[in-house]
């Protein structure tokens, strides 16, 4: 009767032990990771205003360039994605803005970098786009930024279209230019 009991114990916990796993194997099927959820809140509503100094010490104001369409990128030298897709913003950058496309960089605090580390990334890229550093966290915390890079794409009438989290590809940003009505160059 002993051995039953030891046997009907160890039956019990191994049954538990495989209930557990399954039910934790369950609830992380299909999860995206939180970081895929970066800026979600704001997707389908007014962008988040928001002023910043800029590196060149202009002062910029997002409401101030409604009627743009306006490509909103949140970075940091340190991340490693951020750094491929610099030459393709710079590059959209250079293609658009005569047809009132507005690129703007915002150098977030989500990876702690010193201020020269930024200056010399942008000087490294040749970057000319308006960027600014958000060293208080308000314009990333505003629009929900957990992870570098993510991009809003915010059309004339100052909503957030949508949002890319992640690397962002040169054709990305031209699909989502090309379904705008923009004026010839």
């Amino acid at each position: 009767m002993n051995n039953f009991r030891v046997y009907f114990v160890v039956f019990l916990a191994f049954l538990f032990f495989i209930c557990a796993v399954i039910f934790i194997a369950f609830g992380m099927y299909n999860k995206a990771p939180i970081t895929g959820l970066s800026g979600a809140n704001v997707v389908g509503k007014p962008a988040p205003d928001f002023s910043i100094i800029l590196t060149s010490g202009e002062h910029f104001t997002l409401s101030d360039n409604r009627g743009q369409p306006t490509i909103l990128n949140f970075w940091n030298p340190y991340c490693p994605p951020c750094a491929e897709e610099s030459p393709i913003l710079q590059d959209v950058w250079v293609k658009y803005k005569n047809q009132g496309v507005l690129v703007v960089g915002i150098d977030s605090p989500v990876i702690n970098a010193p201020e020269e580390a930024s200056l010399k990334y942008i000087n490294d890229f040749d970057l000319d786009f308006p960027i600014g550093r958000d060293s208080g966290a308000k314009i990333t915390i505003d629009y929900g930024v957990l992870a570098l890079p993510v991009t809003f794409f915010i059309n004339q009438k100052g909503e957030v279209q949508f949002r890319k989290v992640g690397l962002i590809a040169h054709e990305e940003i031209t699909a989502w230019l090309d379904s705008l009505e923009l004026p010839a160059d």
